[in-house]
């Protein structure tokens, strides 16, 4: 049986554009994979990222042909540590040979000697530019100066932000006097390191008497420093007890 012939006015039926799209979709990802293979058969390389420690001596370019070199120098602030090379070359495989700025380091400070009865501590580990140290004294010795210098960068050079401290033993000026009352040792004018007073009430006639408020013994603790504040003395009808 034969189809009916279509009538004057009826239009053809439309062809699905689904196999259009799918052609054009595949030579889109074809022309991508393409443009990958033929990059990555480039006889190029792309300018490395920049380093922390050095820099390229001349202009650089976007591309490089395998074979060509780029010669780095240290940056400011850094010195050339032989026998690193500063030479980078572009290799076969798209990448820089031998690529590290590890043959520049940071210039240093001069030494700190440690002080007497005393120590210094390195905090970053390191005196080159940047890093910090930290003095401590002993028990019953005190820092006297900076405690901690920076090392800081001056031009081509580095120096340490201030001179080194030293140690001085721990003295206290006597401790305070307090109303209606007296501490031990009111003759000696310096105590020294944990040296310690008692303090005490004075006498009081009647039935009356001053209570010591507080602690009783204080020690030198540090340079010019007392353990505690000075107790008081109160008078007992208050009801407040000895310590």
């Amino acid at each position: 049986m034969t189809a009916p012939p279509l009538a004057p006015d009826a239009k053809p039926p439309r062809r699905r554009r689904k196999t259009y799209t799918f052609w054009w979709c595949f030579l889109g990802i074809c022309a991508e994979a393409l443009l990958f293979l033929l990059s990555t058969l480039s006889d190029a390389c792309e300018l490395p990222p920049p380093f922390e420690a050095m820099e390229p001596k001349e202009e650089t370019k976007p591309y490089y042909e395998v074979g060509e070199t780029i010669e780095y120098k240290c940056k400011r602030g850094y010195i050339f540590l032989y026998p690193f090379i500063m030479v980078a070359t572009c290799e076969p495989n798209h990448t820089w040979f031998p690529i590290s700025d590890h043959g520049c380091a940071k210039i240093e400070c001069p030494t700190l000697a440690e002080p007497e009865f005393g120590k210094v501590h390195l905090l970053d580990g390191r005196i080159s530019w940047g890093g910090r140290a930290q003095f401590t004294c002993m028990d019953g010795y005190y820092v006297v100066g900076m405690s901690i210098l920076h090392c800081v960068l001056k031009g081509d050079h580095a120096y340490w932000n201030g001179p080194p401290p030293h140690c001085e033993k721990v003295y206290c000026l006597p401790p305070p006097k307090i109303k209606n009352g007296t501490h031990t040792f009111t003759d000696i004018e310096v105590f020294k390191y944990r040296e310690a007073v008692i303090y005490s009430c004075d006498p009081k006639p009647g039935p009356d008497k001053f209570s010591l408020i507080g602690m009783s013994m204080l020690f030198c603790s540090g340079h010019n420093t007392w353990s505690s504040k000075p107790p008081e003395c109160k008078g007992n009808h208050l009801s407040f007890i000895c310590k």
